[in-house]
């Protein structure tokens, strides 16, 4: 072989190699399109019927699939998770109740994150439609009192509006949903202990009186929303 012919064979290798690393590189980067760096944001994280990995939806960006060890860059790429940004964990449990799908490793790394950050964070059970469903959330000032002039509603990240005009859109787009149950998430509010376990939702009710749309919430709230319990919350203190 000529010394050309190698230099060639040399250069060659080196390029094939190069564009498989940029490749792999690639296939792991978390690419966001829209304008997901911008709170309130909502944060779907399933580890079901993955193997070693985790698929994660933000707002309404496509759903992407990682390894679970990425989980923390993730986050970082998120510019970090803050007050008014809802994580929504899917559950996959047994009859006794016992959690299967969550990694150990990745919770230990998790709950002590939250522990720094001001997120919200939601565990709710395993349902087909997970990163498709619409859920509803807000954000309003961290104590209060917290007037509705000062609260914003959104559907998946997108803003329904602010103020009684917010209040009632997100209220006509509940009525419009065909699902039974859905979602409403509150951010990572004052926590009061358990003088007020339901405190999410006394706010709610506080705000439809205010608004003067007591009688429309009264007729979604029971029947139509359903609530759970932040655990960023009750790892406050008092």
């Amino acid at each position: 072989m000529s010394r050309e012919s190698r230099h060639f064979t040399v250069l060659f290798a080196f390029l094939f190699f190069a564009t498989v690393l940029a490749g792999c590189a690639s296939a792991n980067r978390f690419s966001l399109n829209g304008k997901t760096s911008e709170r309130p944001r909502m944060v779907r994280i399933s580890f079901i019927g993955q193997s070693d990995s985790f698929r994660i939806r933000v707002d309404q960006e496509p759903t992407q699939k990682f390894r679970n060890a990425e989980l923390s860059n993730i986050i970082a790429q998120l510019d970090d998770l803050g007050y008014g940004d809802i994580v929504v964990w899917e559950d996959q449990r047994n009859d006794s109740g016992r959690e299967l799908s969550h990694p150990k490793v990745v919770t230990d790394w998790w709950f002590k994150y939250l522990k720094q950050s001001r997120c919200s964070f939601y565990s709710i059970p395993q349902r087909k439609d997970f990163f498709s469903a619409e859920f509803i959330h807000w954000v309003a000032p961290f104590s209060g009192p917290r007037p509705l002039s000062d609260a914003e509603f959104f559907i998946n990240g997108e803003r329904l509006g602010g103020g009684p005009l917010g209040f009632q859109n997100m209220i006509k787009r509940i009525e419009a949903m065909k699902f039974h149950s859905v979602p409403i998430f509150a951010p990572r509010v004052k926590n009061e202990g358990q003088e007020s376990p339901w405190i999410a939702f006394e706010q709610l009710f506080s705000w439809a009186k205010e608004a003067g749309l007591a009688k429309e919430f009264d007729s979604i709230a029971y029947d139509r929303l359903a609530e759970f319990t932040d655990w960023g919350r009750f790892m406050d203190d008092n």
